[in-house]
């Protein structure tokens, strides 16, 4: 992936071109790769699909900076966050999820205590 992207000076359509090649290299060899050899095809797919944009954004400050540097640093920023977000995110889903379980349920019990413990009456 690396001669495709440092091969080219400038962003001109033929830059885009091995931008396009290096983006398919970097989804497929990440969807493919160690680890992933019992995963269905869907997911597989999947992961292609959503290393794309990843692999463009790499590429295109690859051959902007004419260095690997400039995408290594990201591709190292992006594992990251990733390592610290997705974490995160999760706790927080888990929260709301359980605060709206929780409210739900007291709906419920404050229709049955009416309906049920006032002997009927509003």
């Amino acid at each position: 992936r690396a001669p495709l992207i440092l091969y080219f000076d400038g962003l001109s359509t033929e830059a885009w071109y091995g931008i396009g090649v290096s983006t398919l290299l970097f989804a497929v060899t990440h969807a493919f790769g160690e680890g992933r050899s019992n995963q269905s095809v869907g997911r597989r797919i999947l992961h292609v699909v959503t290393r794309l944009p990843m692999g463009v954004m790499y590429g295109y400050f690859g051959v902007r900076s004419q260095t690997l540097w400039a995408p290594l640093a990201l591709h190292i920023a992006w594992n990251a966050a990733v390592i610290v977000i997705v974490p995160i995110v999760t706790v927080l889903i888990t929260i709301v999820i359980g605060l709206i379980r929780y409210m739900i349920e007291e709906v419920k019990y404050q229709f049955w205590k009416r309906r049920y413990l006032n002997g009927g009456k509003r």
